[in-house]
């Protein structure tokens, strides 16, 4: 064997060292990769697993210490929108709707339902209109209910026409949630009331037909937009005189108590009562913090009274307490002076008026307390005080501050502020706490709230 040929022996093996070399590195970044997957395979199992581990907790949670935050903040808001029959909300009867269109509506069932009936043809309009008989052995209910929230009977008028153009809303049915105006009301022989409307849909928007599938069903009618005098209307005041001077018991079970107050001037319905029912007998006895007792003449019998809710304004004052006021250039807190004789004096100019809140109000009344000589800490003055305020009192609630520890410390509070919350981020708090009447919740930790 000749010198080339070993030296080409060498080379090939060599050559073949170095191929088999490179397939062993091959094979290990096959292998490293192979692990690498295998890791991030198994750490996304963790952290997958660990996310499904907290939401399984979080789900088994939800609902164990009370409401969920969201239905909570959707029940508040829709006393706020549309009113409440909670019988312990402060903002009961202070919704917009409310304000809107009253109490004077009502609610009821259909007794049955057909096309519009014309005198020459059973369906002249072709399924356009459809007619509703209320059905009076079920009852008709007023919209809002006693102080107990007992339900209310209501009385249809019997003039043709009265319910025109309102506004009807199926509560239950096929058409549920739908509403519609009122074309025609009326009255026939037969006493039956009967409203007229549009053809009316499913809640899908397809036409009810026949639309006898309506009857058996709940609606509620509301009443006439702002056709009130407001909370407080006296049907027995005297011509040029204060017509929302009806007057309402500040703590009935006060033995021997004759203090009354004006309806409208003591806004938290929660705290309402009745006038005694021989309040007639009473006139020369009872004592108004406020004004002539003998105008005090009528058994208010419910918050909103026969002057209802629905005035015809809107301003930021005792009849309209959702309102607030902000002003141009707000102030944090207002100032006060003790005068010799005058007693406290307020310079308030600038500090945001909150909605459900009312400081005129409260000074009002605190100087007609201190007229009539009574006790600000007594237990009459502090049931006054409930009346004209929405958020909780600190003689009932001591641990309640509503983060606000100026609430507690400050003179004048209630009239000067600062107040608990900052609602469009200007640095000047404009709002305040109000109890909505819902039940106590515990934390985790066995907090209340």
């Amino acid at each position: 064997m000749t010198y080339r040929q070993r030296n080409q022996i060498r080379q090939r093996r060599r050559q073949a060292r170095l191929r088999r070399r490179h397939r062993r590195g091959v094979l290990l970044l096959v292998v490293l990769s192979m692990l690498v997957l295998f890791m991030m395979i198994g750490t996304a199992f963790l952290m997958t697993s660990d996310m499904y581990r907290k939401g399984s907790k979080a789900a088994a949670k939800e609902g164990r210490v009370g409401n969920p935050p969201r239905e909570l903040l959707d029940r508040a808001l829709y006393q706020l929108l549309r009113d409440t029959n909670n019988q312990f909300s402060a903002v009961r009867y202070h919704s917009l709707l409310r304000d809107m269109y009253g109490t004077d509506g009502f609610e009821a069932t259909a007794a049955e339902a057909q096309f519009a009936m014309g005198t020459s043809s059973p369906n002249p309009t072709q399924g356009q209109f459809i007619d509703i008989a209320i059905n009076l052995q079920s009852g008709v209910r007023k919209l809002h209910r006693t102080i107990d929230n007992l339900p209310i009977g209501h009385s249809l008028p019997p003039n043709k026409g009265y319910y025109n153009g309102a506004l009807l809303t199926f509560t239950s049915g096929p058409a549920r949630n739908q509403s519609f105006r009122v074309i025609q009301y009326e009255t026939n022989a037969g006493n039956q009331y009967w409203l007229r409307l549009m053809a009316v849909p499913h809640a899908n928007m397809t036409v009810v037909n026949p639309p006898g599938q309506l009857a058996g069903h709940s609606f509620i009618v509301n009443g006439r937009p702002y056709n009130g005098t407001g909370v407080g209307y006296n049907l027995t005041a005297m011509a040029g005189t204060a017509r929302l001077s009806a007057m309402a018991a500040i703590l009935p079970s006060l033995e021997n108590s004759s203090f009354y107050a004006e309806v409208a001037l003591t806004p938290n319905s929660v705290s309402f009562a009745t006038l005694p029912a021989n309040v007639e007998s009473l006139d020369e006895d009872v004592t108004s913090l406020a004004m002539d007792p003998e105008n005090i003449l009528v058994d208010y019998g419910h918050y909103p009274g026969v002057g209802d809710c629905d005035e015809s304004y809107d301003a930021p004052d005792f009849q309209n307490m959702f309102l607030a006021h902000e002003t141009v250039m707000p102030v944090a807190k207002g100032s006060w002076e003790n005068h010799p004789t005058a007693g406290p004096i307020f310079g308030l100019e600038n500090v945001p008026i909150p909605s459900f809140h009312r400081m005129a109000l409260v000074n009002y009344w605190r100087k007609e307390v201190l007229d009539a000589g009574l006790d600000p800490a007594s237990a009459l003055a502090i049931a006054l005080k409930r009346k004209i305020m929405m958020r909780p009192l600190r003689e009932d609630h001591p641990n309640f501050n509503g983060s606000n520890p100026q609430s507690h410390n400050t003179p004048h509070w209630e009239i000067v502020g600062p107040w608990d919350v900052d609602n469009d981020n200007d640095g000047v708090p404009d709002s305040i706490f109000v109890d909505m009447g819902d039940p106590v919740q515990q934390a985790e930790d066995g907090t209340l709230y």
